[in-house]
């Protein structure tokens, strides 16, 4: 079975996103062509991991497809 769609690979196969961060970026977009389904709702649909190391939740919010880092170093 071929990746149909808008999908990358890694998310095919890991129902993930991965995101690179530029020096100081703090807020990623998850657009709506994901291919979630479910789409995300809340932050509670979401795990955010920094070097491999998942952040607390009280790290980071979610709202209007965007994700923001709080107070995390980068």
């Amino acid at each position: 079975m071929g990746l149909l769609g808008t999908q990358t690979a890694y998310q095919y196969y890991t129902s993930s996103l991965k995101f690179t961060a530029t020096a100081g970026q703090t807020q990623f977009t998850v657009n709506g062509d994901t291919g979630f389904d479910p789409a995300i709702t809340a932050a509670s649909q979401v795990f955010v991991f920094v070097d491999g190391i998942e952040l607390d939740p009280a790290n980071y919010s979610y709202a209007n497809n965007v994700i923001t880092l709080v107070g995390v170093d980068l």
